[in-house]
């Protein structure tokens, strides 16, 4: 497995995509960057890493109050949380094109794996890249969440599924808004691939046997 390549995962909330990048780094050896890359870019940038974190893939819910009553109502558009330099925050497009340059980098430096950023979009020119989309039917997702983060919704009286949905919502505008594409399309990806049908290691074990055979 001399072959220099790089896998890029995208995923739907709760599907457990980032658990299955964290066994197929073991399994492979090779890294895996998710939100690492915002770290890199900080201190790259010499900026507070917690102001970088709010433009992360969706924006951190307390950042506004009620953020997803608001969404819900139709008082903001989810693409508003991803306009250029709203109330004074650093600009975003500057965000992701700093983060664009260290995924590059890292891709070019050795065989790695990187979850989410809109990294099929930034690779789309790498000669050796497997790209994965990671999904599950929110009955599955949402159980999953329950028994990870039994305290997760943030917003007072918020179902899960409804944490849940927002959250997707929100990854899917982040994707949209900088690729021109849709998030989760089967034409952006290599391979789609349902978790809960063979549970988090069971898909890892398909997909590392996928993978081995795309780079021999």
């Amino acid at each position: 497995m001399s072959k220099q390549y790089v896998i890029v995962i995208g995923r739907k909330y709760g599907s457990g995509g980032r658990r299955i990048g964290e066994i197929l780094s073991e399994k492979l050896g090779i890294p895996l960057y998710d939100k690492t890359i915002l770290g890199m870019v900080a201190e790259e940038q010499s900026i507070p890493d917690e102001r970088l974190r709010e433009m992360d893939e969706y924006l951190n819910a307390h950042r506004f109050k009620n953020i997803g009553l608001q969404l819900k109502k139709g008082l903001i558009s989810p693409s508003y949380l991803f306009e250029t330099n709203p109330e004074g925050i650093i600009d975003r497009e500057k965000v992701f094109e700093w983060q664009s340059d260290v995924i590059r980098r890292l891709a070019e430096k050795g065989s790695c794996i990187v979850v989410g950023r809109c990294a099929d979009y930034v690779l789309r020119e790498h000669p050796n890249k497997i790209s994965l989309f990671i999904t599950a039917p929110l009955d599955a997702r949402e159980s999953r969440i329950r028994q990870l983060y039994p305290d997760l919704p943030g917003e007072k009286n918020q179902s899960f599924r409804e944490y849940i949905n927002q959250t997707d919502r929100l990854r899917a505008h982040y994707y949209s808004y900088h690729t021109g594409k849709e998030w989760g399309d089967i034409k952006n990806y290599d391979l789609i691939m349902d978790s809960s049908k063979l549970g988090i290691e069971g898909t890892a074990d398909v997909l590392e046997t996928y993978i081995r055979r795309r780079i021999e």
